[in-house]
């Protein structure tokens, strides 16, 4: 037992010191006093600190995983306008599903991007039942004021940022106990982790990841007849 724990250290040899920097502050972040606001000050800009470091590391990083799958997630329909632009100093109404945070949530909880729903929803009644089930999550999150923790998701928003983030930086490469000794330090929610757990959801992440690369080329406009 003694040597396993050892070798969970081993994680610091592996991964990153860019990418557990920026993960480390935004924990600290996290737990700051909003009212306090020299803290907050300084834990700002120790995340804008360590965010230009870990850019600097994956602008030298060929094709990184993590900028490609947010951009798919999030990326417009064919012939969508999107994001609009509007006059400046004028906040402006905004279609929930024109939003990034909705597009999060319909892989968070399907694990298909916003367009692959859209697509399937043409054809499929069963999909347009999940684009319902967006909307619920979306209103609960809204007014809740519980945040996640009402919403039945496939990931933890924190958990699949870090896994998805962490396969450009190292994550991959190491073990289950590595995992959880890595999570219980970077990861902001603050949680005791399963490194079995992470394994299974690295596992999954990857799969979904790749669905999404496989499906990015296809078009959400058709010929008419």
């Amino acid at each position: 037992m003694k040597s396993k724990y050892l070798d969970r250290n081993e994680w610091r040899n592996r991964v990153s010191p860019a990418f557990s920097q920026y993960w480390n502050a935004i924990k600290r972040q996290r737990v700051i006093d909003p009212n306090n606001k020299k803290a907050s000050t300084k834990a700002f800009d120790e995340v804008a600190a360590a965010s230009r470091l870990l850019h600097a590391e994956q602008s030298t990083i060929q094709e990184p995983k993590y900028g490609r799958l947010w951009h798919e997630i999030t990326r417009p329909l064919d012939g969508e306008v999107w994001p609009s632009s509007g006059e400046p100093g004028k906040g402006y109404a905004v279609n929930p599903e024109a939003s990034s945070f909705f597009r999060d949530l319909v892989f968070l909880k399907f694990g298909m991007t916003y367009r692959e729903l859209i697509t399937q929803m043409e054809k499929d009644e069963g999909a347009h039942r999940k684009l319902l089930r967006v909307h619920q999550d979306f209103y609960r999150f809204r007014w809740s004021g519980n945040g996640f923790r009402n919403l039945r998701l496939k990931f933890n928003l924190d958990h699949f940022q870090l896994l998805v983030q962490g396969l450009d930086f190292g994550l991959d490469t190491l073990n289950e106990w590595e995992l959880g000794t890595c999570f219980n330090e970077i990861c902001p929610c603050a949680q005791r982790h399963s490194g079995e757990y992470l394994k299974k959801l690295r596992a999954r992440a990857k799969k979904y990841c790749a669905q999404v690369f496989e499906s990015m080329n296809k078009p959400t406009s058709f010929e008419l007849p």
